[in-house]
């Protein structure tokens, strides 16, 4: 969780964090490896936090590399 926290703030410039956006569930994918950070898997509690950050992510994270932001949509839903 803090790692998320820490991202929203140092690289996505939202302010007090902590106190604005709270998730649901926040948890890694795959088997820990030594060669690559595994993604996150965040839930957030409340559709508003999820815009802020997805806005947020569209203006800050413009040609970066390291990071990415994605919503996660079930792969029923995007094939229709």
């Amino acid at each position: 969780k803090e790692v998320i926290y820490q991202f929203l703030e140092e690289k996505l410039k939202i302010d007090q964090t902590r106190e604005k956006i709270e998730f649901q569930r926040i948890h890694r994918l795959g088997k820990p490896n030594s060669f690559k950070p595994r993604p996150i898997i965040a839930r957030f509690l409340r559709y508003s936090d999820r815009e802020l950050v997805i806005h947020h992510a569209r203006k800050h994270l413009k040609g970066h590399q390291d990071f990415h932001v994605f919503e996660d949509i079930p792969k029923d839903l995007y094939e229709l």
